[in-house]
């Protein structure tokens, strides 16, 4: 990597070159394109297109072929893209402190590295290590007022990540003791598969036998009828069966059927 600047004429730049600053924009610039052909006097003249380093927009001007520029160093160029980048991580920095600010209920971090944890960035009375139910339900608090999904892909966390271009501010809450188990359903509807793991039988309404009763002045009388299922048993266990029915639902049909046989 030279630091001694080349010099080409315009004829002579190629699509890819870069000219040191002051050539034809403030700061240096990528060759895009060039297009040379004569003027009305049959000089050589060259069209040429380029964009300054962290611009967007290209610049175009026609020069006279034969005038010479110099070009940008590779310690020049490697030294400016460094600029380049540390300007675009302190924009994405100052970005997420904008939304900081704007968001006055989500933690600070406290340590390099923009990762939040319940326990230890937090004033939460919680175990950094093994926050439990409580730490997770504070990160999809968070996860919900970033507006981004909970990832819980790993067995020893649960996290949310939002991005600032580049930059990411994670908010963990670690479990390495196991993931705890998920807070009872206060409303008894929710279900899972887990919750009958060692039965294959599928779903369906027939798991659970329909009731039918009719009202009366004193509420609800249970009038399903009680079957006792066969299951080509002996009679006395069928007897036996239907003893108990009867006992334990006084005043109900009590019928054998071969539903389990």
């Amino acid at each position: 990597m030279g630091t001694v600047r080349e010099i080409k004429t315009l004829d002579e730049l190629k699509p890819g070159d870069w000219l040191a600053a002051e050539m034809m924009t403030e700061g240096p610039a990528e060759v895009l394109h060039t297009y040379p052909y004569p003027d009305e006097s049959g000089l050589q003249v060259v069209h040429v297109l380029v964009r300054e380093l962290g611009k967007q927009a290209p610049y175009g001007d026609v020069l006279y072929g034969l005038v010479a520029l110099e070009l940008a160093t590779e310690d020049e160029l490697a030294a400016l893209r460094e600029q380049a980048e540390r300007a675009q991580k302190i924009a994405d920095i100052r970005a997420l402190a904008d939304w900081l600010e704007a968001n006055p209920d989500m933690p600070v971090p406290a340590y390099q590295g923009f990762q939040v944890s319940p326990g230890v960035d937090t004033r939460d009375e919680l175990d950094v290590w093994n926050s439990a139910a409580e730490g997770i339900a504070l990160v999809k608090r968070w996860a919900e007022a970033m507006g981004e999904p909970v990832d819980e892909s790993l067995a020893d966390r649960t996290m949310v990540t939002k991005r600032f271009g580049r930059l990411e501010y994670k908010a963990i809450a670690w479990h390495r003791d196991g993931r705890p188990e998920p807070e009872p359903d206060p409303t008894g509807l929710a279900y899972s598969r887990a919750d009958d793991a060692d039965d294959p039988t599928p779903v369906s309404g027939h798991r659970v036998e329909p009731h039918v009763g009719g009202v009366t002045d004193g509420g609800l009388v249970d009038e399903t009828p009680c079957y006792v299922p066969n299951g080509f048993q002996a009679p006395e266990v069928i007897a036996e069966r239907r003893a108990y029915c009867r006992s334990t639902h006084p005043g109900r049909e009590c019928s054998v059927t071969e539903a389990d046989s």
